[in-house]
Order: C-alpha cells, then structure tokens, then sequence
C-alpha cells in the first residue's frame, strides 16, 4: 500500500456508516494518511499538521456527522489538531494547551467529546462539533494550589448505569469516576493504585463487559468499575519501564501483555488456580532492549517500545503479534508462547494494528497490511 513521505509512528481505524472501514496513519512527516484496504490505494492528500498521538472518533447513529468519521491528533506541542477523515479537511482552528493522548467520551444526546489533559493542566471537555469547550475538572486537593501535586488525568471511559459512560479519572495513586453530563463525581467509588504506581487502563470482556486495570511495583490489579471491588490480582515485581498492553480478539478471553526489558509475559488476571489470582499463559521470547540509534533514522521517544496486536489467522486461530526495532514481524501461540511464524519486514516497526481481517504494520518506511 502507498506509503508516507517518512514513516508511520501511529495507526487507528476508522468505520463509516456504510460499513466501510478505513486505516489512518500518522507520520513521522507531520501527516495523517487515510488508506482505504479494498483498493489498496490511499484518499485523496495527506492531512497537513504534526502528529503524536492519533484517536478516531466513533461513528454513533444520531451523530450530526455520523457518515463523516473524525480524527483527533495532537503533536509534541500539546495543540490538538480535529480533521474531517472522509475530506482531509481541519474542522477547526487548533486547540492548543491540549496535552495527552485524547480520550472520546460518548454521552447520552449523542454526542462524542474529547477529554484532554496530562495532570499539567485540568482536565477538559471539548466538543469538536462546536469546537467549545463543555465544562472542566479542576483538584480540589489544597496541594494542588500549592503546586505539590498535579491535576487530574483522564485515563478511559466506562460503562456505567442507565446508559451513561463515566470517565476513569487518576488522581495521583488512585482512581476515581466522573459523570461527563453532569460534571460530578460519580458516588465515594476510589480506587487506590497501590504503592509506586504505574498506570492504569481498561480491558473489556467478551458479552460487552468492562474492567479496570492498575499496576505499580507491586504487580497487576482489576477492578469492578461499578462497584471499586478487586475482581483478581497478579503479584510480581515490575519497574517504571514495564509496560501493560490489554490483548483482546473477537468473542476470545482477553489478556494482559506485560512487557519487560526482554520478555513479553501473557497474563490471564482472571485465573483462580494460581497464587495471587493470575497465571502466566505464556512467555514470548521478545522483550524492550533499547535499539541504536543512524544518523539518517535518528530514534523518536518511544519508537523502542514493543508494538503489540491481537489478531486471529484464516481459521480464526488467535496469535499475538509483535514487531519493534529489529524490523521483524513475529506471531506467537498464546497458549505455549510458541513462535508461529517471524516475517522480515527489513524497517523498525513502529505500530502494530488488527483490524477485520487485516494485520496492518507502521514501520519507518511506510504501511504494510497483511491478511489474515
């Protein structure tokens, strides 16, 4: 499939009222691709504006624009950037003072907002259809106003009940949920991430239903959303540099890849036949080694982190995906950690993303999408 100018750092899909599904890239070029599979062939001009992180807005039935899918992508000066995929054309001027990975937060009268922020600025709420800010969620911790703390994080959003989605809020070492409609929090509900924290994210099982994930130094937790209940734990010693990717395929139990400096543990948090609620299904031998750097391809922050994807083969078989600096593609057996097959993609990948029937790869020298 054509390629970026430079190389692809990040991917989403995106899906469109027809049913269509569309790839979008965006480059280390400072352009967001779209790519549409099933003609092989990229839309029309490269969106114009620098990329960091990329989030597709959903496409909801009642939306104003639910036929025109939305991208959000915000460059490493913190200024939000909305376009109009199916045009290539910006919304709006740039939201600048918009740090951190946007977070679309579905509310009931259908629309979908954005909440932004990185704990250096309050949390906000933007309606790209308005291009308004809706309302925002300061501390009320006096530390903050002594600049001993920081703000609070958007982390994800949950279901929660009567239909809404609340959103994970991370407070230093807890977590807490905030009503987006009403701009409360939602009851006492706080969940403490333990001492050392690290991070937090959500893991959604099969039949629609969501869980929360922390992990410190401590190991690996889930959690009731609704009710702040641990459901299961997983205890192992981690460090800072640990990362812990939610690994999931269509109507399959999902896991928790843990990432450390040489090895990729599969977890399944939800076993009870291992101490401490968790078992390790597999080990694959892949892990984060820092690669070095060329002077033609100098390194971007983050680029040595393993890419990681679900996917499921030609007979619905699920394996585990893989790729980092060494350019090579590796799919893996959950159950055994057994290598299935590696294929030479002979560039850095840089993202990994498993969409209907493709294994779509960034790397350094553009888009690679592979059937299944």
């Amino acid at each position: 499939m054509s390629a970026h100018n430079s190389g692809v750092r990040a991917l989403t899909s995106l899906h469109i009222a027809d049913g269509r599904a569309f790839v979008a890239g965006g480059g280390e070029d400072g352009t967001v691709q779209l790519w549409d599979p099933e003609s092989v062939g990229h839309i029309d001009d490269p969106l114009a504006g620098p990329v960091h992180q990329l989030v597709s807005m959903p496409v909801r039935p009642g939306a104003i624009r639910q036929s025109r899918p939305l991208l959000a992508s915000v460059n490493a000066d913190n200024t939000l950037h909305l376009w109009e995929a199916s045009s290539g054309l910006p919304m709006a001027q740039p939201l600048e003072v918009s740090a951190g990975r946007p977070v679309t937060v579905p509310i009931p009268d259908g629309r979908t907002l954005l909440a932004l922020g990185d704990g250096k600025c309050p949390i906000r709420l933007w309606d790209p259809e308005s291009h308004r800010g809706v309302r925002t969620k300061r501390s009320r911790n006096p530390l903050r106003r002594l600049h001993l703390i920081d703000y609070p994080t958007a982390v994800a959003t949950v279901p929660w009940r009567d239909g809404r989605t609340a959103v994970v809020v991370r407070n230093g070492p807890s977590l807490s949920l905030w009503d987006p409609a009403s701009g409360r929090d939602l009851g006492s509900l706080r969940i403490s991430m333990g001492l050392n924290p690290l991070d937090a994210g959500t893991i959604s099982l099969p039949g629609g239903r969501t869980m929360l994930f922390t992990s410190s130094q401590e190991g690996i937790k889930l959690w009731d959303p609704t009710t702040g209940v641990r459901i299961a734990e997983w205890n192992r010693k981690l460090d800072n540099r640990t990362t812990i990717i939610p690994v999931t395929w269509p109507d399959a139990h999902p896991l928790l890849a843990v990432t450390e400096e040489e090895v990729t543990h599969l977890v399944d948090p939800f076993s009870e036949d291992a101490p401490g609620g968790g078992r390790v299904r597999a080990t694959l031998a892949v892990g984060f080694q820092p690669p070095t750097s060329h002077p033609d391809h100098p390194l971007l922050p983050g680029r040595h982190r393993l890419a990681l994807a679900g996917c499921l083969t030609r007979e619905g078989r699920p394996v585990v995906a893989t790729g980092g600096h060494d350019g090579v593609l590796r799919l893996w057996e959950p159950e055994t950690g057994e290598l299935v097959h590696a294929l030479p993609v002979g560039a850095p990948i840089n993202a990994l993303l498993a969409t209907d029937n493709l294994l779509v790869i960034g790397s350094r020298d553009g888009l690679i999408a592979l059937e299944s």
